[in-house]
C-alpha cells in the first residue's frame, strides 16, 4: 500500500551519504554543483548524476536552468523583489527554475529521474499565489503515475514569496519510484514561472531525516565517559546498536569512552539505517590565557580585571564565588587582591587571582610667595609638591604647563596653584599674593599752549604708594612739586616714585595751538634783503603746513605754484619772478591752502601787490 505525506515543514536530511550504491538519504540545494560554480542561467542537467544519481530534465527535452535569488525576473516577482523569497525562507542564493523566462500561464513541466528507486522524497516550491497550483506525480519504473499531490495558493504554507514544502514517504524499505514529474498553472491574468530548491530523497531504509537525531554528549570533568541519545519524532518503535548485533530499544547509550561510533537502526518491518562517525569527544580543561590587570588611578576605584580562556563560550567569572557573569571584565575596582572564580559551560570550576596595584594623589607641600610691593607685576611664588605617579608638572589658573614650582612676575592677587602628574591626576590650593599699597596716578589735569612763549602746563594728581612722592616729566629733573609749567606741545612720560622706589607712569599730551598765519600785503623782490620774497608767518614754535600755493595775476594766469611744504621753508615762495623774467609791478591775487598741526585746513585767498 502507498500513501502520500503533505508537509509544508521543510525536511532537513541528516543521514550519511552513500553515494556509491545509493543508498540512504541525499540533499540538492544548488549551493554546492560538483566541479562547477553556481550562475545565473547555468543549465542544470546531470551535474549530480555521480554524487547522488539524479538528474533534471524539462519535459520538451531541455534543461532546466539556474536562478539567482534577486537577479533579474526568471522565476517570480515578489513584494522582497525579483526572484526574492520572504524573509526566513531557507533558499540560499541559487534555486532551480524551468526555462527562465517569467512568461505566459504555465511552466515546462521539470523532471527528476533517479538511477536507482527512492522512497521518499521532498523539495519546496517558491511563490505560489495569485490562484496558481502545482501537480507533483511520483512515477515508477514504468513512468506510470502511482501517487499525485496538487498544492493549491491559499493552501497553508503557501503565499507571496513564501518556500511552500512538499514530501512523500512510502512504506516498506524498498524504492519504487524512479522520477517525479512537477506541472504549474496560473488561472489569472500575469506570468507565470517555477522555483524550486531544496530537493531531499531517501533510497531505502529507515528515515532517518524525518523521524531521528542523535545528540552526543563528550566527557566533561565530572565524568569520565560519555553518552549518546537518540530523539525519535516518529510513532514507530525502533531498535538501536552501536555494534550492529546487540539492539536496544532504549534509546540512551551511557557510559561510553572517547571515540567515534556509528550506530545502526531499525524498524519493526527490519529496515535498518546507519549514523556513523559520531564521536564522543574527550574533555579538554579550560585554559585560562590572561589575567589583564589596569591598576587604580588618582587613588579612587577604578581598577579593572580582564580574564581571557580558552574556549571562551557559555564561560562565567566571579570575584566573590557567588555572583557570576558571562562579561570577563570587572571594572570600578578598588586596590587590593581578588581572588577568580570561574566556571566552563559544562560547569566546571577553575580559579585564579590578580592583584590592583594602589596609587596616590600628587600633593602640595608648600609654596612661598614674596610681597608685590609696587604694584608692578615684581611678585615671585615658590611651590614643592610629591606623590602622584611619574614626573609631576605645575600651572596657575590652568595657564601654561611647566616642569617646575617657580612663578615670577605676579601682580597682587589670588591664584589656583595646580600640580598634576603623568596620569592626569591633580592636585590644587588657592594662593594669595601680597601686594603694597595701590599706587595710582588718579588724573593728570593739563594746559595746552598758547601761541605766545612757552607757557603749557602739567599737574599731576597720585595717591597710594609708601611715604613722599617725588614727580618726573621726561626731559625735566625729579621734582617734589606735581606741577611742570613752561611746556611747548608735545606728548610726555610723566613718572611718580614713591620712598621705597615703586613707580607709576602715564603718558600726557599737550595738543599744540592754532596760531595765527600772517600774510603780507606787499613784497618789494628787488635783493636788498627785506621782503624779497611773498612769505607766510606765524610762530617759531610751531608748524604750518601749506598744501598748496598758487599766484595769478590779473588776468587769471598762475603765475607760481608750489605744493606741501612747511610754512618755515625759504625755498618755495614767489621770488617775484615769471618764465624767468621778473614780473610786472602791480596787484596779484594769491590761493592758499594751510593746514595746522592740529588737523584743521583752511583756504586764505587775497591780493598782493609787487612793488620795484
Amino acid at each position: 500500500m502507498k500513501k502520500s505525506l503533505l508537509s509544508l515543514v521543510l525536511l532537513l536530511f541528516l543521514c550519511p551519504l552513500y553515494c556509491q550504491t545509493f543508498t540512504g538519504c541525499l540533499e540538492v540545494d544548488f549551493e554546492d554543483i560538483p566541479n562547477q560554480i553556481p550562475a545565473e542561467g547555468l543549465v542544470i542537467n546531470d551535474q549530480y548524476f555521480a554524487s547522488h544519481g539524479v538528474t533534471f530534465t524539462l519535459e520538451n527535452g531541455q534543461a532546466p536552468i539556474l536562478a539567482q535569488v534577486g537577479g533579474v525576473a526568471t522565476a517570480f516577482g515578489s513584494a522582497f523583489g525579483n526572484d526574492a523569497p520572504a524573509p526566513g525562507s531557507d533558499i540560499g542564493e541559487f534555486f532551480l527554475t524551468d526555462d527562465g523566462s517569467l512568461f505566459g500561464l504555465s511552466m515546462i513541466p521539470v523532471i527528476v529521474t533517479f538511477a536507482n528507486p527512492i522512497d521518499s522524497f521532498s523539495t519546496c516550491v517558491l511563490d505560489i499565489d495569485f490562484d496558481e497550483y502545482f501537480i507533483i506525480e511520483a512515477r515508477d519504473e514504468n513512468g506510470q503515475t502511482v501517487l499525485a499531490d496538487t498544492i493549491y495558493s491559499g493552501d497553508p504554507g503557501t503565499g507571496d514569496g513564501i518556500a511552500s514544502c512538499w514530501g512523500f514517504n512510502f512504506d516498506g524499505c524498498e524504492g519504487t519510484i524512479y522520477s517525479v514529474r512537477f506541472e504549474g498553472f496560473r488561472n489569472v491574468a500575469g506570468a507565470f514561472g517555477l522555483g524550486m530548491d531544496n530537493f531531499s530523497f531517501c533510497f531505502s531504509g529507515v528515515d532517518l531525516a524525518n523521524q531521528l537525531t542523535v545528540t552526543p554528549t563528550n566527557q566533561t570533568c565530572d565524568s569520565e565517559t560519555g553518552l549518546i541519545t537518540i530523539n525519535n519524532l516518529g510513532n514507530e518503535p525502533h531498535l538501536y546498536s552501536l555494534d550492529g548485533v546487540n539492539f536496544q530499544s532504549d534509546p540512551v547509550f551511557p557510559d561510553l569512552p572517547v571515540g567515534t561510533y556509528t550506530l545502526f537502526v531499525q524498524d519493526t518491518a527490519g529496515c535498518d539505517a546507519t549514523f556513523e562517525d559520531i564521536e564522543i569527544e574527550a574533555f579538554v580543561p579550560l585554559q585560562i590565557n590572561e589575567v589583564e590587570v589596569v591598576d587604580t588611578q588618582c587613588a579612587e576605584k577604578n581598577g579593572s580585571i580582564s580574564i581571557t580562556t580558552t574556549p571562551s563560550l557559555g564561560v562565567t567569572y566571579s570575584i566573590d564565588g557567588t555572583n557570576f557573569q558571562s562579561n570577563n571584565t570587572f571594572e570600578n575596582l578598588a586596590a587590593g587582591g581578588y581572588p577568580i572564580f570561574i566556571l566552563d559551560a559544562d560547569g566546571c570550576p577553575y580559579t585564579s587571582g590578580a592583584s590592583i596595584a594602589p596609587s596616590t594623589l600628587p600633593s602640595i607641600d608648600g609654596f612661598a610667595a614674596t610681597v608685590d610691593a609696587c604694584n608692578d607685576g615684581s611678585a615671585q611664588l615658590v611651590a614643592s609638591a610629591s606623590g602622584g605617579t611619574g614626573a609631576l608638572t605645575f600651572n596657575l589658573n590652568g595657564g601654561t604647563v611647566q616642569e617646575f614650582g617657580s612663578f615670577d612676575n605676579l601682580f597682587a592677587g589670588e591664584y589656583l596653584l595646580a600640580v598634576t602628574d603623568e596620569l592626569g591626576c591633580e592636585a590644587s590650593e588657592l594662593v594669595d599674593v601680597e601686594g603694597g599699597p595701590l599706587f595710582l596716578i588718579d588724573e593728570v589735569i593739563t594746559t595746552p599752549p598758547t601761541c605766545g612763549p612757552p607757557d603749557g602746563e602739567i599737574q599731576i594728581q597720585a595717591s597710594g604708594g609708601t611715604g613722599n612722592l617725588y614727580y618726573h616729566l621726561e626731559g625735566f629733573t625729579w621734582s617734589a612739586t606735581p606741577i611742570f609749567t613752561e611746556l611747548t606741545a608735545g606728548t610726555f612720560k610723566v613718572t611718580v616714585l614713591d620712598a621705597v622706589g615703586c613707580k607709576t607712569s602715564t603718558e600726557v599730551t599737550l595738543p599744540p595751538p592754532v596760531c595765527q598765519v600772517f600774510i603780507p600785503n606787499v613784497f618789494s623782490p628787488n635783493l636788498d634783503g627785506e621782503n624779497d620774497e611773498f612769505e607766510l608767518f606765524t610762530n617759531s614754535l610751531y608748524d604750518v603746513n601749506v598744501l598748496k600755493y598758487e599766484i595769478f595775476d590779473r588776468w587769471g594766469e598762475l603765475v607760481w605754484r608750489r605744493e606741501n611744504f612747511t610754512i618755515h621753508t625759504s625755498d618755495d615762495w614767489w621770488d617775484g619772478y615769471f618764465r624767468g623774467q621778473p614780473a610786472t609791478q602791480g596787484v596779484y591775487v594769491y590761493v592758499i591752502h594751510l593746514q595746522y598741526n592740529n588737523g584743521v585746513q583752511q583756504v586764505k585767498a587775497g591780493d598782493v601787490c609787487l612793488i620795484r
